[in-house]
């Protein structure tokens, strides 16, 4: 009986320690976890005396992850199936649904990236537009005297927007599509980092790239941000309770960063 509760805990041992690193990308890993636990009781609600724990887990790991998991649970959030879909390593885990939910989330994604980093440019040039007009003022007549020439201007502002609207929409859906074949051929390992990874598909994919860069470090725990107040209170006890500001962030950062020092 004891060998069969050992059996059934260690994954959550195992699990709860890979989500607490900080060296590699930790949310992509959420989603795989949810899911290998949830067969992992099931086998083990097969064997005998563990029927009835098995099923209080995994009735309380679907309260509690479901939300990860299943597009259609309430208060679902889909970015950590977004960050398991671009992590080489489960991309191919993820069923149809979650598949179709996540690809539809990405063109919506991508399409407002691009779009602002192509309306910045605009932006900026009308902002020295207007700054050069207000600055000669005195040598150049109002706008409002040209009135045909601000609509026709106006009509091509337009038209140039909407062009980059569906060029972005077009890049968009190309990235994704690309992305799509690219994680058939991805060969399964559990070595594969995926920030590397997408390093290397950075000239390839650069809109995609920016986003899977914002995602995978976001941490799955609180574990490593804890680990480093314990570094920050240790630096400033008993007569080192003194320690200001500036001293205190410096020799945090070199404690955990000591194996690059």
């Amino acid at each position: 009986m004891l060998e069969n509760v050992q059996e059934l805990l260690q994954p959550f041992a195992e699990y709860t320690t890979l989500c607490s690193g900080e060296e590699y990308a930790t949310i992509s890993s959420v989603v795989p976890i949810v899911i290998e636990l949830k067969y992992h009781l099931e086998d083990m609600s097969k064997k005998p005396g563990m029927a009835t724990i098995s099923k209080k887990l995994s009735d309380e790991l679907k309260r509690r992850f479901d939300k990860y998991v299943n597009p259609s649970a309430v208060g679902f959030d889909v970015y950590y199936l977004v960050a398991t879909f671009l992590d080489p390593k489960y991309t191919l885990i993820l069923n149809d649904q979650q598949t179709t939910v996540i690809k539809a989330h990405l063109l919506v994604a991508l399409k407002a990236e691009i779009s602002e980093i192509t309306d910045t440019p605009l932006e900026s040039a009308n902002t020295e537009e207007s700054v050069s007009v207000e600055a000669n003022s005195d040598e150049q007549p109002p706008l409002k005297k040209f009135r045909h020439l601000s609509d026709i201007i106006s009509q091509k502002l337009r038209e140039a927007h909407q062009v980059e609207k569906s060029t972005a929409a077009t890049t968009a859906e190309r990235e994704v599509e690309k992305f799509c074949e690219l994680r058939f051929g991805i060969p399964p390992s559990s070595k594969t980092d995926a920030l590397r990874f997408w390093l290397d598909l950075e000239t390839v994919l650069p809109n995609l790239f920016r986003l899977a860069a914002d995602l995978m470090v976001v941490p799955a725990s609180s574990a490593p941000i804890e680990r480093t107040f314990s570094i920050a209170g240790y630096c400033c006890i008993g007569r080192r309770n003194r320690l200001n500001n500036l001293n205190l962030e410096r020799e945090v950062l070199i404690k955990t960063n000591d194996q690059y020092i």
